[in-house]
């Protein structure tokens, strides 16, 4: 789902910047497919999809209900580097370079792809979707020769665009019922054996060993 909602928010942010008229299509660009072409096009192939470990979280977070009291828990929301080979098509070089510098200049604007061009569970997510253009990354993988090649095309002008999304787990509502009472005893341990200790009792000061036993008792279970 994260995919197909990425791809209609890039979609959107590129016919925002673009000549009227002018198609974005997701398509593999296979000979048969640049046969079809009928007008000028810009094909965002996506080849990739890796997780951004840099971005990756490790803490839960609670959500409380009107009550106050913690009915879920969010898994720490992942991020995912989708990885478009981007190209033009049209009936001219000159034509075709024209329309990778619009997508050039439209990256340069921001990081952030705006709310307004956001599509599906992307609409609304607290987490923003990331735009890059050409960033070097550690492993890059296939070079854009590498998957032209694999198309069975010749190797053509291009961009490396990245979009960077959350994906967010489902929240978790296997939550245990809030402690309704919760018991605190105390015991020195020592030689002659173990007994409650008393309030005032002098021989605190003189044990080195304390233990300490909490009871926690829920609507739903016994004493712990």
């Amino acid at each position: 789902m994260v995919i197909a909602d990425a791809d209609r928010s890039l979609a959107n942010f590129l016919v925002a910047v673009l000549d009227t008229g002018t198609a974005v299509t997701f398509e593999t660009p296979t000979e048969e497919w640049a046969k079809a072409v009928k007008r000028p096009a810009v094909s965002c192939f996506l080849h990739r999809v890796v997780e951004d470990i840099g971005r990756r979280a490790a803490d839960w977070a609670d959500e409380r209900g009107p009550d106050g009291r913690v009915g879920a828990r969010q898994p720490p929301v992942r991020h995912y580097q989708l990885h478009y080979q981007v190209s033009a098509w049209a009936k001219s070089v000159d034509e075709e370079h024209r329309l990778l510098g619009r997508v050039m200049e439209s990256c340069l604007t921001g990081e952030v792809i705006a709310a307004e061009h956001l599509a599906g569970v992307l609409e609304g997510e607290e987490q923003p979707l990331l735009i890059r253009l050409g960033v070097p990354v550690p492993d890059p993988g296939p070079q854009p020769h590498d998957v032209w090649s694999s198309l069975g095309m010749p190797l053509r002008a291009s961009l490396d665009v990245t979009l960077v999304a959350p994906l967010r787990p489902a929240l978790n509502t296997d939550i245990a019922p809030p402690a309704e009472e919760l018991t605190l005893g105390m015991e020195w341990i020592g030689p002659g054996g173990r007994r409650p200790i008393r309030s005032g009792d002098g021989l605190l000061t003189d044990r080195r060993w304390t233990a300490f036993r909490i009871r926690e008792k829920s609507s739903s279970s016994d004493d712990l």
